[in-house]
């Protein structure tokens, strides 16, 4: 959606959820770095997360959703951590 001089206003994007699926994995943790280093990069990347909450639900050895809602741009980020099973 845009204004008479073109400017935009609002946007169509897909929506995406961040889950941590560590059942999901076949052999060996479910983590490449620490918990302690996936939890920090998280809170910076999302900064309304809790690093406590984040630090347990890491800990879980079932699914679990981090966040509802993630844009595209922070997709990209929570991709480049490198870690198969944070899964948009």
């Amino acid at each position: 959606i845009v204004d008479r001089n073109g400017e935009v206003l609002a946007r169509d994007f897909s929506a995406y959820a961040l889950w941590f699926k560590p059942d999901e994995m076949e052999d060996g943790t479910p983590l490449v770095h620490s918990r302690e280093h996936v939890a920090r990069e998280l809170v910076r990347i999302f900064p309304d997360l809790n690093y406590g909450e984040v630090l347990t639900k890491l800990g879980s050895n079932r699914s679990v959703g981090l966040r509802a809602r993630i844009l595209p741009e922070q997709a990209n980020q929570v991709h480049a951590l490198g870690e198969p099973a944070i899964q948009i």
